[in-house]
């Protein structure tokens, strides 16, 4: 198998682990009285799987992701895991696997692996600061304070206000953003 596929791989199963963690998280909050971190977590799930599917895209063959065992504990633990995950992401893991891919020049596929691995780079980075953000709340004894939340369709960067200019990742146009749906 080559490199790129294999960094792929991997990359999706980090993805599918986050959305599997931030749904249990999500809950966890929920029942902790936070609705607006339930929110970040159902919104976060919904860019992790933006993320899954733009490897996928590049990866250009069936592969499903593998499931991992994780612990979960209250929503301060959690969002403090999420904020470690998503910094290791944005500093280690995504920089070392476009280091090592660069090198397979010869597959048609690197450029769009690159792509999809840069944009979730980047992207993880927002979420750190989302997180980061949330954090600040709780240790006040609050609850995140958001109204909404907006995700880029095409790299699953999070914004807390309406889109009016491009996505600062991916470049596209607001009108590629939605608004994340409350329960």
């Amino acid at each position: 198998m080559s490199i790129l596929k294999d960094y792929l791989k991997k990359a999706l199963n980090g993805e599918f682990l986050a959305t599997q963690k931030y749904s249990k998280f999500a809950e966890i909050a929920k029942s902790e009285g936070f609705d607006n971190i339930t929110y970040l977590f159902k919104a976060l799930t919904a860019a992790e799987k933006i993320h899954i599917n733009n490897h996928k895209n590049a990866l250009d063959e069936d592969y499903t992701p593998e499931s991992e065992e994780f612990t979960s504990g209250t929503t301060v633990e959690n969002v403090k895991d999420a904020m470690d995950a998503e910094l290791w992401e944005n500093k280690k893991m995504y920089p070392s696997f476009i280091k090592e891919i660069k090198k397979d020049k010869k597959n048609p596929m690197q450029k769009v692996a690159q792509l999809s691995f840069e944009w979730a780079r980047d992207v993880e980075y927002t979420h750190y600061k989302a997180l980061k953000l949330a954090l600040k709340f709780i240790e006040q004894g609050k609850d995140l304070d958001c109204s909404e939340i907006y995700i880029c369709k095409v790299c699953g960067n999070l914004i807390f206000t309406e889109p009016t200019k491009i996505c600062p990742i991916c470049g596209h146009d607001p009108a590629f953003y939605y608004k994340v749906k409350r329960d």
